[in-house]
């Protein structure tokens, strides 16, 4: 029996979904919950919120775009554990940011390369890292640091928002 493309795709976000956790293990996020927690939910935010043939590798993405910077493991080494789409390639090097580059230059370069998947990840990964929520939830006070980085955060996401809004 021959594998349907939605087939095809769950068992590549299935592969995902196990490489985020692998290559996550033992990373834990500012509030001291398992790392891979926050892909996973950009992954599905981002899966359920645009509900089309796209969901797919926004999900994905989701999933992986964290691991270049995290792991050191380039997107090329990744293709090599998952079967990648030329648009999530792109979009995975749009997400890596490279040295020496600010972060209104990397936030600059996702928003003109007009990489639907690159900017909604983006977004949605910008969405959870400014919920605060986290650290009460896990007993931590937040501190000016996390309001600045919360700051930075929103001035990027208004940004790329205002840029997607205008674009659709």
């Amino acid at each position: 029996m021959q594998l349907t493309q939605r087939s095809k795709d769950m068992e590549r976000l299935m592969t995902a979904l196990e490489l985020c956790r692998k290559l996550h293990a033992g990373q834990v996020d500012k509030c001291g919950q398992p790392y891979w927690i926050h892909p996973f939910t950009v992954a599905m935010r981002g899966f359920t919120r645009y509900g089309d043939v796209k969901s797919i590798s926004y999900a994905i993405v989701g999933l992986l775009h964290d691991i270049p910077e995290d792991t050191g493991m380039a997107v090329e080494a990744l293709a090599q554990f998952i079967e990648l789409t030329d648009e999530e390639i792109a979009a995975l090097k749009l997400l890596t940011r490279q040295n020496g580059m600010s972060y209104t230059e990397y936030i600059d370069s996702i928003m003109e390369s007009e990489n639907e998947i690159a900017i909604n990840v983006k977004i949605e990964d910008l969405l959870h890292n400014m919920n605060l929520d986290r650290f009460d939830d896990a007993g931590i006070i937040i501190t000016d640091r996390d309001k600045n980085r919360f700051d930075k955060y929103k001035e990027a996401f208004d940004k790329l928002y205002q840029f997607y809004s205008k674009n659709q």
